[in-house]
């Protein structure tokens, strides 16, 4: 069975910004600058330039 356990996000360059590590099950929703990652139910919401918590 495969199973992601990074969501990162990268510039149109191509350079890696960040990355976090996740456990399934997980998803995510983009609204504009932020990222909603729902890890196991747990949700956080992180800036996509940054990383850091939005």
């Amino acid at each position: 069975m495969a199973a992601e356990l990074e969501l990162a996000a990268w510039d149109v360059s191509g350079r890696k910004l960040w990355s976090r590590f996740v456990e399934p099950p997980w998803e995510y929703a983009v609204a504009g600058k932020i990222v909603a990652v729902d890890v196991m139910g747990a949700v956080s919401r992180i800036d996509l330039r940054t990383g850091e918590p939005a």
